[in-house]
């Protein structure tokens, strides 16, 4: 099975629990704290959970939520524009050639909502989806 296949199928799975006319697609942003430079994204960044900028990573978040029960069903990192402009960087930490180039959270999760959340998910599918331009 394929990634695509998997989270198709994992998608698909968290409809069924949690999904519904109730259901909530929630898109959000995560950092984790972190020291030092070599993980991939890691820069100082604004953290809303820290209230302040601090050195972390930055992952984009989409939950199926229904009532107290919240279900991941996508999860992406962010890579910083401090990142993707240098090449070097990139190249000693294996970042692949499609995964280089910067990208804001509105267009990291953009393409998530409507290529593989939208149709794995009947909730979705009635869910006004925001306009990401």
């Amino acid at each position: 099975m394929g990634s695509r296949s998997l989270e198709a199928a994992l998608i698909s799975e968290a409809d069924r629990q949690v999904g519904g006319n109730d259901a909530w697609l929630i898109v959000d942003d995560t950092a984790l704290s972190k020291t030092g430079r070599h993980s991939v994204g890691v820069a100082p960044q604004y953290a809303s959970a820290l209230g302040n900028t601090t050195n972390c990573q930055t992952l984009v978040s989409l939950t199926l939520a229904s009532g107290e029960v919240p279900v991941m069903v996508g999860l992406r990192l962010f890579r910083p524009e401090s990142w993707t402009c240098d090449a070097a960087r990139l190249d000693h930490a294996g970042v692949p050639d499609d995964r280089r180039s910067h990208r804001t959270k509105p267009e990291i999760a953009g393409p998530r909502l409507t290529g593989s959340v939208q149709p794995a998910c009947t909730s979705a599918a009635s869910l006004p989806m925001p306009d990401m331009a």
